[in-house]
């Protein structure tokens, strides 16, 4: 069955790329981390110091650098295993920018840093849809109904069952993964609430439109496994 969604007004996307090597000197990282965001970043937003919080532990593993982006609701943070970009609260006009912050992002790393070296990402996301026909989540969510905690409710009047999907997907070379997962929003009284995982890994880097690509594919091919309609595709 196929149910049709509309685009969430907002929605929360993070992406988190692992580093390779990862920072062993990490007061001149994050020192280079600041310089090359003010620097990078400073056409599309209003870099500030005071966006900037550092956190220098005396375990290498806990320290961290934080710029806030957006007025605080995103971050980027640098810690020194990993660079996560996160977006809270973003609408449907903000991906150009978000796009665009993603990809300097990779760049500091790769050519100021140095420390990402392969493609090593994963991208997580959850939305919550209205969907265009009233009543037709009840009808999409029961195609995917399984019969013993259907009858394990039926037999307790205080239990209500409500049926989900899951979708696992992954490339038969190992480059990528998904998982998909849709359930009835507890925020919307007929809506979807939808939640997406995307790793992807190889031993090499890929420019940034290959991989922009390639992470719109993986999401199209859970959006139609899924039989999952919207109105309006994001960049």
């Amino acid at each position: 069955m196929e149910i049709h969604l509309q685009k969430p007004e907002r929605e929360n996307l993070s992406i988190s790329l692992e580093l390779s090597p990862f920072i062993t000197d990490w007061v001149s990282a994050r020192t280079v981390f600041m310089a090359s965001v003010a620097r990078e970043l400073g056409d599309l937003l209003n870099v500030r110091p005071h966006d900037f919080y550092t956190n220098d532990s005396t375990e290498l593993g806990e320290s961290r650098c934080t710029y806030r982006i957006f007025g605080g609701a995103s971050t980027i943070v640098l810690s020194p295993g990993t660079l996560n970009v996160n977006f809270g609260n973003i609408a449907e006009n903000d991906y150009p920018t978000v796009m665009e912050i993603v990809q300097r992002s990779m760049d500091i790393l790769s050519r100021d840093l140095g420390c990402y070296t392969r493609d090593h990402v994963s991208i997580n996301s959850n939305e919550h849809l209205p969907v265009i026909e009233n009543g037709s989540v009840d009808t999409y969510l029961a195609q995917f109904e399984w019969k013993n905690p259907t009858d394990t409710a039926a037999a307790d009047v205080e239990i209500d069952y409500s049926p989900a999907m899951k979708i696992i997907f992954s490339d038969k070379q190992a480059r990528w993964s998904l998982h998909r997962t849709v359930e009835r929003s507890a925020v919307l009284p007929d809506g979807l609430f939808v939640t997406t995982m995307i790793f992807i890994s190889s031993t090499e880097l890929t420019p940034f439109d290959e991989q922009r690509q390639l992470w719109a594919r993986i999401n199209d091919l859970a959006n139609r496994a899924a039989g999952l309609t919207y109105l309006g595709d994001n960049p």
